[in-house]
């Protein structure tokens, strides 16, 4: 409906990067207006299978993506109550997409077969590409080349570049399956993005040199869509694979700074308290005054894209709280409660074929959507 729509605007507005203004608004609406129809038809085609979820798995899809989104459990839910928007519309927008994946997982998965020859022709290129460097990358990627696109595309790097998280715009906008994860795509062989840039000589992967660490791309236009990228580290496959990946295990307490002017307040709140911290029971106690959820918890690795928090994590001992640390309209404290080492990445022939399943779900994907919309123009045309 109507409402639907402009609601889903509105909360599209508000939790991200946007002014509320009227043009923005006539921007959004076409481009929200296909989400929702595409949701729509993904509901629909699953329902078709009987596919369902249910309520604990709705629950660990709305937690999995407050986390994604960088915020506390009930956050989200709490945006939405402070704007008098419904939750149900996000709600469909998490249940659609997840519907999808099962009726894809359902209907497709147990038809594919990859046969030894290509994973053993697989196990080749990848020998080949060990002598490649290897790169830790975000990415956006928007289907469909096109000037609307691209223009939405910048108003993307721009909010990047002002400091919105990478992890919430991929999670809202990105059409890649690394969306779901932020945006993270992983350790990356170059080729991986051997793509040719629309009127240039220049491929993607060109551009995974010339970035700087965190450094967001502009808009890389290629034959099948767009492209923004961010590489947050670069090695290869031989310091990756004999090395271990450190994790740190950071417990924060948040504070929400809704105006500028409060800032220097809750500042000298979080000092005062961080005075009184010896012990996790301790920051626990003020977890729970501050109305955070007790034991609320993060890992975050050396590459973690707030300063900050790198800073923090690469001279702290266990049980050592950080001064407080402001980012995205949120002062935190962080206690080190953990560290544990991530083998370095490997290539097996399990993981390669997952690979090619999943290379296999994705293709199958798109043009599942595309025959959908195809049928739903026909059947319009039909019923007019």
């Amino acid at each position: 409906t109507y409402l639907d729509l402009e609601e889903r605007i509105l909360f599209i507005i508000a939790s991200s990067y946007y002014e509320d203004t009227p043009e923005i608004r006539n921007e959004l609406r076409p481009r929200i207006l296909k989400i929702m129809i595409e949701e729509s038809l993904k509901r629909q085609e699953a329902e078709k299978m009987r596919i369902t979820i249910s309520e604990k798995e709705m629950q660990e899809e709305w937690d999995y993506t407050e986390a994604n989104l960088g915020m506390k459990k009930g956050e989200l839910k709490k945006i939405f109550q402070e704007r008098k928007m419904r939750p149900s519309l996000f709600k469909n927008h998490l249940k659609a997409n997840f519907l999808w994946k099962k009726y894809i997982q359902a209907r497709f998965a147990p038809s594919i077969s990859i046969t030894n020859k290509q994973i053993e022709e697989k196990m080749k290129e990848a020998e080949k590409l060990k002598k490649q460097p290897l790169y830790h990358v975000n990415e956006i990627f928007l289907s469909k080349n096109t000037e609307d696109n691209y223009q939405y595309a910048l108003q993307l790097v721009d909010a990047l570049n002002r400091g919105v998280p990478f992890s919430r715009i991929a999670l809202e906008n990105s059409q890649s399956v690394s969306a779901k994860f932020g945006g993270d795509a992983g350790w990356i062989q170059k080729a991986f993005y051997d793509k040719k840039i629309v009127n240039s000589s220049l491929f993607v992967s060109t551009f995974l040199d010339k970035l700087k660490l965190f450094e967001i791309s502009s808009p890389l236009r290629v034959e099948d869509g767009i492209y923004i990228l961010q590489v947050k580290e670069k090695s290869s496959y031989k310091s990756i694979k004999n090395k271990d990946i450190k994790k740190y295990c950071l417990h924060k307490i948040t504070v929400p700074v809704p105006h500028k002017a409060e800032y220097t307040k809750l500042k000298d709140q979080l000092l005062s308290m961080r005075s009184h911290i010896k012990t996790q029971a301790d920051f626990e106690k003020y977890q729970l005054q501050l109305k955070n959820k007790k034991g609320l918890h993060q890992w975050y690795d050396e590459k973690t894209s707030v300063k900050e928090i790198r800073n923090f994590i690469k001279k702290a001992k266990l049980n050592q709280v950080s001064f407080p640390i402001y980012h995205d309209n949120i002062l935190s404290l962080f206690m080190l409660t953990d560290i544990k080492n991530q083998s370095g990445i490997d290539v097996t022939k399990d993981k390669i074929k997952l690979d090619l399943i999943n290379e296999k779900l994705t293709l199958i994907s798109k043009q599942q959507i595309q025959n959908l919309y195809k049928t739903a123009l026909i059947d319009n045309r039909f019923q007019g």
